[in-house]
């Protein structure tokens, strides 16, 4: 069985137990004249969409690359957690109306003891589909079922909540359901904005784990003609879809032909290796054997350390030739003044190399 078809398994499970468990709370709810009950039967109704739009999200990731999605469908996974998290947060909202509307006109709960047992049952259920539905999640990669998962388990200490607000209500007579449902709002509310909030991060693009960022720059590493790789980006655009770019260090000496084989071999590696598709690599040419460019390259270094938002320097080649000294630097993106700070160290290293033509480009850490 593939991802696809597991993640519609666990899916449809979680659509049937919701609706099986919405309805027996729905019941006991409506005849227990429990807000809290009837709330949690609501939210086991909004909850069984979850899976549904799971099932569509993961149908429509798998369509292949076209003409005008090259890079796939892969990130409508993220929408439909986005889905998901709206869901949850308009259930919050519902519950926080119907709570208050409580409050202004109480009406005295009547639990029966079969009620309790029926919401303890559902606890026990709700807390096994949550962990179920999460450790799928978790091993299929799908950030949709790991928040259907969460939701499910969360409700399951809600509904523990409920019983205990039961067990108050009939051995004291205080009721104080009403103001337990606006709690059980502000909890729904706070797990649907975390999804939302997850979601729209990973969409805007987040830093790669550093163990995958780690794994490719070792992959690319082990190719002996290669110095340094840097300037690592990857972009994620679903399961089973990361594309990249790198920038490697190399001799000058390296022919075109060479280059190229070199270059060939390196994306088949790392595809091999990681599953990372590299679709560019720039080559850095750094001067073989010239120990005057390497005091020069030593010597930029130590007014580079001068500088604590300058994390690297790489890419230094003094090229006799053409008369110019070109290096790239990595700044730290919390640097105030980004360009202040590239032309005053230009500045400083003109007056090292007056006779040449200094060229500094900018990179940034994007991975580790």
């Amino acid at each position: 069985m593939d991802r696809t078809s597991k993640i519609i398994k666990t899916s449809v499970i979680g659509i049937l137990a919701n609706v099986v468990l919405a309805g027996l709370k729905l019941v006991v709810g409506l005849r227990s004249v429990s807000t809290s009950i009837t709330l949690d039967a609501v939210n086991n109704l909004t909850d069984a969409l979850a899976p549904l739009i799971t099932i569509i999200g993961v149908k429509l990731s798998v369509k292949a690359p076209d003409r005008k999605h090259p890079y796939g469908y892969g990130r409508i996974e993220c929408l439909s957690t986005m889905a998901i998290g709206i869901i949850i947060s308009y259930t919050g909202l519902f519950s926080v109306i119907e709570s208050v509307k409580k409050i202004m006109q109480p009406a005295a709960p009547n639990y029966s003891p079969l009620a309790l047992e029926i919401i303890a049952l559902t606890v026990v259920a709700r807390m096994l589909l949550g962990l179920y539905t999460i450790k799928s999640g978790k091993k299929l990669e799908s950030e949709s079922l790991v928040a259907s998962g969460k939701d499910a388990l969360n409700d399951s200490f809600i509904s523990i909540s409920t019983i205990i607000v039961a067990l108050v209500f009939i051995f004291t007579g205080l009721n104080v359901e009403a103001f337990l449902g606006l709690v059980f709002s502000g909890l729904i509310i706070k797990a649907g904005m975390e999804t939302l909030y997850a979601t729209v991060s990973k969409i805007l693009g987040e830093r790669v784990p550093i163990e995958l960022s780690k794994a490719v720059k070792e992959s690319i590493k082990s190719f002996p003609e290669i110095d340094g790789v840097y300037c690592l980006v990857i972009h994620d655009y679903g399961k089973d879809r990361l594309l990249g770019s790198a920038h490697i260090e190399v001799p000058e000496s390296l022919t075109a032909l060479y280059l190229d084989t070199l270059e060939r071999s390196v994306a088949k590696k790392v595809l091999d290796d990681t599953g990372v598709e590299l679709i560019g690599i720039t080559v850095y040419a750094t001067n073989v054997a010239n120990q005057e460019a390497a005091n020069d390259k030593k010597k930029v270094k130590e007014i580079l350390s001068e500088y604590k938002d300058v994390l690297q320097m790489h890419g230094f080649y003094k090229d006799k030739v053409d008369m110019v000294v070109k290096f790239d630097l990595v700044i730290d993106f919390d640097a105030k003044n980004k360009k202040a700070l590239r032309d005053e160290i230009a500045q400083r290293v003109q007056k090292l190399f007056t006779e040449y033509e200094v060229s500094i480009a900018v990179d940034y850490d994007y991975s580790e």
